[in-house]
């Protein structure tokens, strides 16, 4: 299906909810989660290029390629974390997750609703 901005800009809305102390402190809270859990596994998979197990490095690639699609599906906290999902995305994996359309409406999600609240 061709990418119609319109129809996704009409769709668009700033969540106002978000803006409240606990909302902003809960969507920190699962940022912090997801980026912690995405660099442990980050870490392991490296730790792991010179394992001659071949089964074990391809479960820690697979478990770092999870984390990292459940870090670019929590919500950016702030501009800061955007520019990491992006950077991660575009950069790092950007052929792997070029097909991954839903982390793709987040990243934009993200950016609508952080540039909504600078405006």
């Amino acid at each position: 299906m061709p990418f119609s901005f319109a129809a996704e800009e009409g769709r668009w809305m700033p969540d106002q909810v978000r803006h409240d102390a606990a909302g902003d402190e809960r969507s920190r809270v699962r940022w912090t989660r997801a980026l912690a859990r995405f660099r442990r596994a980050e870490a392991a998979f490296a730790a792991a290029t010179s394992v001659p197990d071949e089964a074990l490095y391809d479960r820690l690639g697979e478990r770092c390629d999870r984390a990292l699609t459940r870090l670019l599906h929590t919500p950016a906290p702030d501009v800061a974390a955007l520019a990491l999902k992006l950077d991660l995305t575009l950069y790092e994996r950007f052929g792997e997750f070029l097909g991954d359309s839903a982390a793709m409406r987040a990243l934009k999600r993200d950016a609508r609703r952080l540039a909504a609240t600078t405006a």
